[in-house]
């Protein structure tokens, strides 16, 4: 048996991420904080960042908060909105007024899993960022800079060695071989002009649908909810937790895993949606994808593509597609944009 040095599992107790850098520009920054009030929650985010494929998608939000004593205090938050790792996030943000004076903070965060957003709350007095920058033009610039890493030294030995080896598994050709063998297989599945002879226990205990499948006697089933190729793949993944092609495939994925109750490949879809550049050909698919499977930070992703106005995206296959089979959710987006061309909206911007 090879021999491990101690080291090499001490070198991967810390996996860092690209630093990311993001500035949002609010003018009209008076007339902002009004629309901002006029809502049930003092609240606004910023557009997703980065453009760019990274591990993790970020907006800000802006929170004015009032205190016991009637003072108004805003807050910046970090919500990140993929990312089921435990992590370490370095925040540095600075806002500048007219004078272009900057009020910094630092702020050393720890993300679980199930933290929507962190940050510094009530960090500046709103009545008096307003009075300094009415006269001078009334702009207020924000800039974050976010450094993450995945902390490990937290787990044990035994745990680190795991973590590891998941990190830099290939997959399992063992298993992936059970896509091709038919010999031992207990239930026969037909999906379209194709017949997997697959495994019951294996499949059960992947998804619960599957499990409620097999309950009774029969040996043989039809499928009829899903293409031979997509449920090909999600025999893979159930096998290996690989799948071959999820660029290509993500949103028939999505589907297949909402369908059969696999939240693992849902996970997995959500990354691959959020870390892909979204286009005039690709926005329809991920804004139904986050919408009718559940998905939210999809459906945000994609309506910030849209909220950016791209031109002709109504002329786009996808789009006419949405109206057609989905118009509740064309009409979700048709009164977000006309949000936007209001003449309030028109007031103000951001970068």
């Amino acid at each position: 048996m090879e021999s491990v040095e101690v080291d090499l599992y001490n070198h991967w107790s810390t996996l860092e991420y690209p630093e990311i850098r993001f500035t949002w520009v609010i003018s009209n920054f008076s007339e902002w904080i009004g629309t901002i009030k006029r809502q049930k929650e003092w609240v606004a985010y910023s557009p997703l960042f980065p453009r760019e494929p990274c591990p993790t998608k970020w907006k800000l939000m802006f929170r004015i908060e009032r205190e016991r004593d009637g003072d108004e205090k805003i807050s910046l938050f970090l919500c990140p909105l993929m990312g089921s790792s435990n992590l370490e996030v370095f925040f540095h943000f600075m806002f500048y007024d007219n004078l272009y004076v900057p009020h910094m903070a630092e702020l050393d965060l720890s993300f679980t899993p199930t933290d929507k957003f962190l940050g510094y709350e009530g960090f500046y007095d709103l009545p008096k960022l307003l009075a300094d920058n009415e006269p001078r033009g009334n702009t207020v610039k924000f800039a974050c800079t976010v450094t993450i890493m995945e902390k490990l030294r937290s787990l044990d030995s035994c745990e680190k060695v795991q973590k590891l080896h998941v990190a830099n598994a290939k997959p399992n050709a063992d298993m992936e071989k059970l896509l091709y063998m038919d010999k031992f297989g207990d239930v026969e599945l037909v999906v379209g002009n194709r017949t997997f002879t697959t495994y019951k226990g294996i499949l059960a205990a992947r998804s619960t649908v599957f499990a409620n499948m097999f309950q009774g006697q029969a040996k043989r089933f039809t499928v009829d909810d899903v293409e031979p190729e997509v449920f090909q793949e999600v025999l893979r993944y159930i096998y290996t937790d690989q799948v071959s092609d999820l660029g290509g495939m993500k949103f028939k994925l999505m589907g297949a895993a909402h369908r059969y109750n696999i939240a693992s490949l849902i996970e997995l879809c959500k990354q691959a949606f959020l870390v892909g550049e979204l286009s005039l050909d690709t926005f329809a698919d991920a804004l139904i994808a986050g919408s009718i499977y559940e998905v939210p930070a999809v459906k945000i992703y994609a309506l910030c593509y849209i909220e950016e106005g791209p031109v002709g995206f109504t002329q786009t296959r996808g789009w006419k597609e949405l109206v057609e089979a989905h118009p509740s959710l064309a009409n979700e987006v048709a009164e977000l944009l006309l949000m936007l061309a209001s003449d309030l909206n028109k007031k103000y911007s951001f970068s």
